[in-house]
């Protein structure tokens, strides 16, 4: 299931803030996506009034695609007068470029270790080796209560990862709830989840 469309359509049953106003479902709460590439999933939170921090492996990608999209999109929604999106205003985006290993201490000396409200990532379990360091920046990112949405293939053919072997590295490494909020794909070989990590 795509992620960005699963935003769209369950907003108010995620960490949306509990008094926002139509529009605005995300209002106040502060968001990271992990291996950003385009950001869609992270326009989709930004369009309803977080704080989003678009990270990705390439600066090169964050430079040249994500945050053009993200600048294009807020004026956008400025010129159709959003409430997200306020005139005379930057959008409320950062960008952040490297690798998942050198991440999470990175966020740490920001002083943005904790601070994040939901983590957002989309076709980042396919390598095992990968596995650890994406749990170490959950982990990092996440405030206690906080969530993480995961949108997956149940298996990445040639590369080893699959959903079920991210579940169980979840579960070894402690300090989530897990569970699957949507299963698309039926009877096919290859399902699309979005596996939910609450940090307890």
């Amino acid at each position: 299931m795509d992620l960005a469309q699963y935003l769209c359509q369950h907003q108010g049953q995620l960490v949306a803030a509990q008094d926002a106003p139509p529009g605005l479902a995300f209002r106040g709460q502060k968001v990271i996506e992990l291996g950003c590439g385009h950001g869609i999933p992270g326009l989709v939170a930004l369009s309803q009034g977080a704080e989003v921090h678009f990270q990705d492996y390439n600066p090169e990608v964050l430079r040249e695609v994500t945050a053009p999209s993200v600048l294009a999109n807020w004026q956008a929604w400025q010129t159709r007068g959003s409430p997200a999106a306020p005139a005379a205003q930057n959008p409320p985006a950062r960008f952040l470029g490297g690798p998942w290993a050198a991440l999470d201490s990175f966020l740490a000396a920001e002083g943005l270790a904790g601070s994040y409200d939901l983590v957002l990532t989309s076709e980042t379990i396919y390598s095992l080796s990968s596995m650890p360091y994406l749990l170490a920046c959950i982990d990092t990112a996440l405030r206690s209560g906080g969530q993480a949405l995961v949108a997956a293939k149940s298996y990445y053919f040639g590369v080893g990862g699959s959903s079920n072997a991210f579940k169980n590295a979840v579960e070894a490494k402690g300090g989530f709830s897990i569970r699957s909020l949507a299963v698309e794909g039926g009877g096919a070989s290859i399902q699309r989840e979005i596996i939910v990590l609450q940090k307890t």
